[in-house]
């Protein structure tokens, strides 16, 4: 019960910061916005399509939990290697994106002394990969939180700030 709890919770945590990055940038300083995967609306069971294009991407996956999107899309939160994980798929199950949580680590040093620059007076709560089936889809993101704000740092992984989304703090 605690495990499939915290999974639930980093799950929702991946699902609030994929609805961040989803927001226009708050400032004419930030980079534009990029377009992001919708947030997951309402819980759902997937088409047998979907399930079967997830379990065929992910078969070591653990307790996938579907939820509804905007779009037609459908948003499994499972955990993969011991990391809370979304998976997204359309109705036809083509695959569009995952997200992972990853250990500050995986973030390259040049990125986060550029994210450090940018949002000085900001704490790194949250780091995240994104992969999308397109060439150049794979990208890292940094969830900042300065008290007052919440910010999502979309980075490629040469260390370029691609996007910055801002979101009051709840």
């Amino acid at each position: 019960m605690p495990r499939t709890l915290a999974t639930t919770c980093l799950a929702l945590a991946l699902l609030f910061s994929t609805a961040s990055a989803a927001q226009p940038a708050a400032t004419a300083t930030k980079p534009a916005a990029t377009t992001s995967q919708p947030a997951a609306t309402a819980p759902a069971t997937a088409p047998d399509a979907v399930k079967q294009a997830f379990a065929k991407k992910f078969p070591t996956a653990a307790n996938p939990t579907w939820t509804a999107a905007a779009g037609r899309n459908f948003q499994a939160a499972f955990t993969l290697d011991k990391a809370a994980a979304t998976a997204t798929f359309d109705a036809s199950g083509t695959w569009r994106e995952t997200k992972t949580a990853v250990p500050l680590s995986a973030i390259s040093p040049g990125t986060l002394q550029a994210i450090r620059n940018q949002m000085q007076g900001y704490n790194i709560t949250a780091t995240y990969s994104r992969q999308r089936p397109d060439p150049d889809g794979l990208t890292y993101q940094a969830v900042l939180d300065n008290g007052t704000e919440i910010v999502t740092a979309e980075c490629s992984p040469e260390g370029s700030i691609l996007d910055l989304t801002t979101k009051p703090k709840p």
